[in-house]
C-alpha cells in the first residue's frame, strides 16, 4: 500500500479534493438544520401521538406540562434559526464558488421558484426573524374530542392572534399568514418546509456533481483505489471488535468510510439500521465482509455487546 503521505499529497494536489472539502463545509449546515428538524419532529409526536405525551394533558401534570411546552420552544427556535442559517450559508456558498465564473447561472433561478416566492417557506425563515428581533412565539396546545370513538386529537399550533403580535413579515410570508387555514399545526409546517429545502438541495448537489463531474470523479475513483486496499484493515477492526467485551459501533469501520459517509450515516439512531446501512457501504465501496463477521456484528448490536 502506498505510503500515507504520499496517498495526502496527491489527493490535495486534485482540485476535485479542494472542492469537496468545501462541500463538506458546506453539508454541516445541512446536517445541523436536519438534526434540529428531526428533534423537533420527535418533540411534537411525543406531545400529539405518544400515549405517554396524553399522561401532560392532566392537571396533575401541570408543571411537567408547562416545562415541555417551553422545551416545543426551544426547539422551535432551533428549527427555525437553522433553517434561516442554512439559506445564508448556501448564499456565501455560491458567491465563493460561481458567482464569478457563471458555471451555475440557474441557481437564482431555482432559489426564487422553490425558495424566495414560496409563502410557507418565507414563513418558516420569517419566524426567525420575529425570534431574533422580538421572541420565538410560544404556540398553544390544544386538546379535543371530535372523534365519535371518544379519541382526544392533540395538537401543537399558532393561531393568528399570535403571529400577528409581529408586524415586519415579509411580503410573501404575510400571503401564507392571510391565506392560511388557522390554526396551524405546526408539525405540518416543519415536514412540508423539510420536504420543500430538502428538494432544492438534493437538486443543489445534484448540478454541483454535473458541473464538476470530471474533478469529482478523479477524486473518487482514486479514493476508490485506497478504500479497496483497506479491506484487510477493516476485517481487522471487525474482528477484534466482535470478539471483545464492547465497542463504539459507529468507530468499528472507520479504516473504510469517509467523511461523506459519516455524514450520510448520522441520521440513523438506531443501532441495528446503522449497521445495516454501513454494511452497505462498505459492501460497495471496500469491499463485502464474510457472513461470519456481519452475523458477529448484528449479534453484538442485539445483545447490547455494540454501542
Amino acid at each position: 500500500m502506498r505510503n500515507q503521505r504520499e496517498i495526502e499529497r496527491r489527493l490535495v494536489s486534485m482540485p476535485g479534493f479542494r472542492l469537496l472539502g468545501r462541500i463538506q463545509t458546506f453539508q454541516i449546515s445541512i446536517h445541523v438544520f436536519r438534526e434540529n428538524t428531526r428533534e423537533l419532529r420527535e418533540h411534537l409526536y411525543f406531545i400529539e401521538e405518544d400515549p405517554k405525551g396524553f399522561e401532560l394533558f392532566f392537571e396533575r401534570n401541570r408543571s411537567k406540562f408547562k416545562s415541555t411546552l417551553l422545551e416545543t420552544t426551544r426547539y422551535l427556535h432551533n428549527f427555525v434559526a437553522s433553517s434561516k442559517s442554512l439559506v445564508d450559508h448556501s448564499r456565501v456558498f455560491y458567491k465563493e464558488l460561481y458567482r464569478k465564473n457563471g458555471l451555475f447561472p440557474e441557481y437564482n433561478q431555482k432559489v426564487s421558484e422553490l425558495l424566495a416566492k414560496d409563502p410557507e417557506v418565507q414563513f418558516v425563515q420569517s419566524l426567525r426573524n420575529f425570534a431574533l428581533h422580538s421572541h420565538m412565539p410560544a404556540p398553544q396546545s390544544t386538546m379535543s374530542f371530535g372523534d365519535m370513538k371518544g379519541i382526544p386529537t392533540r395538537r401543537i399550533e399558532y393561531t393568528k392572534d399570535i403571529l400577528d403580535r409581529y408586524s415586519d413579515w415579509s411580503s410573501v410570508a404575510r400571503q401564507y399568514i392571510d391565506s392560511a387555514t388557522y390554526p396551524i399545526r405546526i408539525r405540518t409546517v416543519v415536514d412540508s418546509y423539510e420536504r420543500k429545502v430538502g428538494d432544492f438541495y438534493n437538486w443543489m448537489w445534484t448540478r454541483m456533481r454535473e458541473i464538476h463531474s470530471g474533478e469529482i470523479k478523479e477524486v473518487e475513483d482514486y479514493q476508490a483505489e485506497i478504500r479497496r486496499q483497506m479491506l484487510p484493515d477493516v476485517i481487522m477492526s471487525v474482528h477484534q471488535s466482535i470478539n471483545g467485551q464492547g465497542f463504539q459501533l459507529r468507530d468499528v469501520f472507520n479504516s473504510g468510510l469517509i467523511a461523506d459517509d459519516h455524514l450520510f450515516l448520522s441520521q440513523f439512531q438506531n443501532n441495528s439500521i446503522w449497521l445495516e446501512e454501513a454494511l452497505k457501504i462498505i459492501a460497495i465501496k471496500v469491499g463485502v465482509l464474510s457472513k461470519d463477521l456481519i452475523e458477529g456484528l448484528r449479534a453484538a448490536v442485539k445483545e447490547g455487546r455494540a454501542i
